[in-house]
């Protein structure tokens, strides 16, 4: 239903009401013409009506000098045109008349006058019931009868925009002789009509309620709908409401509206101590920090887990709060930070897998943490991804919340590779990895050879140095034939050759450590 119509429709119905327009009068014009109609106002030379001219709603105004007299109905007492506003007359309210069902039983009527036209009048051509939902006039009970042209317009609006039916208006003279909805079935079978629908608004003191009922030509069966409110001032609400119109949903079986879902949630606010905690819910990734405001959905009552979680250096904090959660709530709770010592244990089918870290680069280099089964304790706050591997099998990424204050096991189910190709590929990838390990341990033993010529290049020059203080001595006047002389002499020579000895030696480690790292390196990219 095109809702902007709708809104439109019924304040201009309500301004009618408000401004007193409740007074069903007799208009006859000079031409002779007579016509029922709603008085709306009279305002200079103006007169303002309102009714159902061929089955729709419309508002006329006319000049007074056409109007031979106004006559209030049912007393037939004459309202002078000069009086403006016309303060209408009460209506007498209709007698209530129990039903069981909405489908007015017409008497005999006199003959419907003309239109409202200053022209010459035509009765109306009959209906032709053939392929249409037959829409029997609304019967309203303890309801202001001006009202009943804005129900049937709203009715016919719902079942042409949303129910996508043909919609004719029956006429009371059509109605003539039909007693009972059998009567009516029968007959709408008789034309090809679809069915019929009748209905009625009823007032019972403060309440109002609304009652619809179908049948369809194909089907015995009658459907009934119904919907009610109990603060009769919020009349206009209810009406634009999906409320009363989802009766006539139920009672023609044709969905009118779009079913939006209803959905639950739940409001907590979260602190902790320090402020700056990553919050988590249920096991979740961390959603805000602290202190923050969470959003939960809730279908029905639970307990909510929160973890709070901070890290220091390489120290982890958390806390915990458990509180009960019911659709509507709104929450808050402080979580007292503490130091902590998580660990997740990590384990596979079949096992010896080993694990990386998933946030770092996967290369044939990359370090893994260990093989399962694996104790691990170095995680930060939050989620945590690790990459588990097996010779045969593929590759596994794992995901998931750790608790922060206790133990997290995780097990994988390793699934094996049965594509060739693929497992053609592995291969390539675990030789690399391999290549890289034997590169990394070459690399690792090309240290001591390096370790070792430094230290005969440390102590070359120990004996190089001592060498030049004892050429320094023999350099001091003295006899340079004597024993001690030839002695000193000797140390000198002796010194220099073991200095000359340690470097050659100290070259030759260096440079078969150097040959050995640079192939450990080669191997290991």
């Amino acid at each position: 239903m095109n809702r902007i119509q709708t809104i439109l429709l019924l304040l201009l119905t309500t301004s009618i009401v408000l401004c007193g327009a409740t007074q069903e009068v007799l208009v006859e014009l000079k031409t002779g013409l007579r016509q029922k109609a709603i008085l709306v106002g009279i305002a200079g030379d103006t007169v303002t009506l309102s009714g159902q001219v061929k089955g729709k709603y419309a508002l006329v105004k006319m000049e007074k000098s056409k109007i031979k007299s106004l006559r209030s109905l049912p007393d037939s007492m004459e309202i002078p045109l000069e009086t403006s506003p016309i303060v209408p007359v009460p209506t007498p309210v209709a007698p209530v008349v129990p039903t069981p069902a909405p489908i007015a039983t017409p008497g005999p009527e006199p003959e419907p006058a003309p239109a409202l036209d200053d022209t010459t009048a035509e009765a109306p051509p009959p209906h032709d019931w053939l392929g249409h939902l037959v829409v029997l006039p609304i019967e309203v009970v303890g309801v202001d009868s001006s009202l009943r042209s804005v129900f049937q317009t709203m009715t016919v609006q719902l079942l042409r925009e949303a129910g996508k039916l043909p919609v004719i208006i029956a006429d009371t003279a059509e109605l003539s002789g039909i007693q009972t909805p059998v009567a009516l079935l029968e007959k709408i079978r008789s034309v090809g009509a679809l069915g019929f629908l009748g209905s009625q608004w009823r007032a019972h003191g403060d309440s109002v309620s609304v009652q619809f009922r179908t049948a369809w030509a194909n089907n015995k069966v009658y459907r009934n709908g119904a919907g009610s409110r109990s603060a009769r001032s919020s009349w206009s609400k209810w009406i634009l409401s999906e409320e009363p119109w989802g009766a006539l949903e139920k009672a023609i079986g044709i969905p009118l509206f779009e079913k939006k879902p209803k959905t639950k949630s739940a409001s907590i606010w979260v602190e902790s101590e320090p402020d700056g905690a990553l919050i988590s819910l249920n096991g979740q990734a961390p959603s805000c920090k602290s202190p923050c405001r969470i959003i939960t959905r809730v279908d029905s009552p639970s307990v909510a887990t929160i973890w709070a979680s901070w890290q220091v250096e390489r120290n982890l904090w958390a806390g915990r709060s458990v509180i009960p959660l019911r659709a509507g709530d709104s929450l808050s709770t402080l979580i007292k930070l503490e130091p902590t010592h998580a660990i997740i244990q990590i384990s596979t089918h079949p096992a010896g897998a080993k694990v990386y870290s998933a946030d770092k680069i996967w290369s044939p280099s990359l370090r893994p943490i260990g093989s399962t089964p694996l104790l691990y304790d170095g995680f930060g706050p939050g989620e945590v991804q690790f990459r588990v591997t097996l010779p045969g099998y593929r590759d596994s990424i794992v995901k998931f919340v750790p608790d922060p204050l206790g133990r997290t096991q995780y097990h994988v189910n390793m699934l094996a590779i049965s594509d060739p190709e693929q497992l053609h590929a592995q291969q390539i990838q675990l030789r690399a990895q391999f290549k890289s390990t034997v590169g990394k341990g070459i690399m690792g033993s090309a240290a001591g050879p390096i370790i070792a010529g430094g230290l005969l290049y440390w102590l070359a020059n120990s004996d190089f140095d001592r060498a030049s203080k004892i050429k320094s001595e023999l350099e001091l006047p003295s006899s340079g034939t004597g024993p001690n002389y030839l002695a000193q002499v000797k140390k000198n020579k002796d010194a220099v050759n073991q200095g000359n000895n340690k470097v050659i030696a100290g070259s030759i480690l260096m440079g078969i450590g150097a040959a050995t790292f640079a192939l450990g390196f080669t191997l290991w990219f």
